[in-house]
C-alpha cells in the first residue's frame, strides 16, 4: 500500500511518502507442570501434551514504515492463555490471581522489543503491576514463576517485603563477587533516607543518612552515620539490622 499526500503552501512543497508492511506471526507454546515450555504448530497441539496446564498464544505484529527514506519500526505483541478447551485461562496460585497482562515496550540494549505486564491481586484483594525482565512469550513464564513466590505470602505487604529482601540480596552479592560497585539506595520514601554500599581498600563500608531538601534545588544531610567491615557476612547483617522493612526504591550502579 503506497500513499502519497502533497500540501502546498505559498513557497514551501511538504510531500510525505509513507510505505507500510505489516508482518503477523502467531505463536503456540504449550506450559507444563513444572513451567518448561514446547513450542507448538498451533493449539490442537498444545493441548496434546503430557502435563499441559495451560497454553500461550502470542501474536507479533512487525509494520516497516518508510518515511522520507528513513525506516521505522514499530513491534506490537498481544498474549493470550487458553485451558485444554482453548478456552481462556486465568493464572491463579494460593487465592493469588493475575487479573491482566498487558504489554510494556522494552529498550534495553540494542534492539526494541515488547515484554509482558501482569495484573496480579492479592486474597485480599489488593492489586499491583509486575514487570517481566524477559521478552515474548518467556516474560509470561518468568511472570508466572514470580506469581507462585508471592503466593507464599498472605497479601501484597508482606510479599513486597520480601521482593526487597531478595533484590538487597542480590545486591551483596555483587559487591561480595564484583567488589568495584557503588550503589545508593534510597529507603523508605515517607522517610527521605538514604545509604550508600561500596566496597574500598579491601573493606565493606556502608554510609547512611537523613535527606533534608531538594534533590534538585540542593540537598542537606543530617544524622551521617558510617559503619565498616571486611567481613561480608558481618556486613550484610548489620545492613539487615539497621534497615529490617528496608523498602528500595531507586538504585544506582
Amino acid at each position: 500500500m503506497v500513499d502519497v499526500v502533497v500540501i502546498l503552501f505559498p513557497k514551501i512543497l511538504y510531500t510525505f511518502i509513507t510505505i507500510m508492511n505489516i508482518i503477523q506471526e502467531i505463536n503456540y507454546y504449550a506450559v507444563k507442570n513444572d513451567l518448561s515450555v514446547l513450542k507448538c504448530k498451533d493449539m490442537k497441539e498444545c493441548v496434546s501434551q503430557d502435563g499441559f496446564i495451560y497454553g500461550i498464544k502470542e501474536t507479533k505484529g512487525i509494520s516497516r514504515h518508510l518515511i522520507e527514506n528513513v525506516y521505522f519500526h514499530d513491534d506490537a505483541l498481544e498474549v493470550q492463555l487458553f485451558n485444554k478447551n482453548g478456552d481462556q485461562f486465568t493464572l491463579s496460585e494460593n487465592g493469588w490471581l493475575a487479573t491482566a497482562i498487558g504489554i510494556k515496550e522494552s529498550r534495553k540494549g540494542f534492539g526494541n522489543g515488547i515484554i509482558p505486564t501482569m495484573d496480579i491481586a492479592d486474597p485480599l484483594g489488593n492489586t499491583q503491576t509486575i514487570t517481566a525482565e524477559v521478552k515474548y512469550y518467556g516474560g509470561v513464564i518468568q511472570l508466572h514463576r514470580l506469581l507462585k513466590y508471592l503466593s507464599n505470602c498472605p497479601n501484597w505487604d508482606i510479599a513486597s517485603e520480601r521482593r526487597n529482601k531478595m533484590e538487597l540480596k542480590k545486591i551483596f552479592l555483587r559487591l561480595k563477587n564484583e567488589k568495584d560497585i557503588n550503589i545508593t539506595l534510597f529507603i523508605n520514601p515517607d522517610e527521605d533516607f538514604l545509604i550508600r554500599l561500596y566496597f574500598e581498600n579491601n573493606i565493606f563500608k556502608m554510609h547512611y543518612c537523613i535527606i533534608e531538601g531538594d534533590l534538585y534545588l540542593g540537598v542537606k544531610y543530617k544524622d551521617e552515620h558510617d559503619f565498616e567491615s571486611n567481613d561480608f557476612y558481618e556486613f550484610m547483617h548489620k545492613v539487615y539490622e539497621l534497615f529490617p522493612n528496608i523498602e528500595i526504591q531507586l538504585r544506582k550502579d
